[in-house]
């Protein structure tokens, strides 16, 4: 497309513009007010057909993404797929504070929180446990949208890189 072209096809898109010396201002259409709201989005998204009365067919499970073998919820995402114990495993290891990984995200951040009573040492480990699950999290984003095909080592390093990185963050916000 030449320059010319450019100009002349900006021009039909300006057609009917009017210059004003009014603040812009964002409006939302789906509103009489203007304002946006939850509500009326759902109420948009309500009026869409989408083939099988949602993005999925009922009959059609989400399987994880990092093992293809069981539905993914968030107990097997982030403690026991493969990938998610192997990390944890690692973790542990590093840590040298070892237990069995529980049945529940509730009863494994106990096991996590309630370890050591020094406040400096829990504080620690809470961060940590809230790094394993961001970069969990995180890795399988990358292998949907992404195709990352990384492993346990690679989400292990990155957990440790990130969480020296918040702690540091923090101890020099305060």
């Amino acid at each position: 497309m030449s320059g010319l072209q450019i100009i002349f096809q900006c021009v039909h898109f300006l057609d009917g513009f009017v210059w004003a010396q009014e603040e812009d201002v964002w409006k939302w259409r789906l509103e009489d007010r203007g304002v946006f709201s939850v509500k009326s989005s759902y109420a948009k998204l309500e009026d869409i057909n989408f083939p099988f009365g949602n993005i999925l067919p009922p009959d059609v499970p989400i399987v994880c993404t990092f093992c293809d073998r069981m539905p993914e919820s968030s107990t097997h995402l982030f403690l026991h797929c493969d990938i998610a114990q192997g990390v944890w495993l690692k973790m542990m290891g590093w840590l040298d504070c070892y237990f069995l990984i529980p049945t529940n995200m509730f009863v494994h951040w106990k096991c996590w929180d309630e370890r050591y009573r020094n406040d400096r040492i829990r504080k620690g480990l809470r961060l940590i446990w809230h790094t394993t699950i961001w970069v969990l999290r995180k890795a399988r984003n990358n292998k949907i949208f992404n195709n990352w095909n990384g492993g346990v080592d690679e989400i292990v390093e990155e957990i440790k890189i990130m969480s020296w990185r918040w702690m540091l963050e923090r101890t020099n916000s305060l």
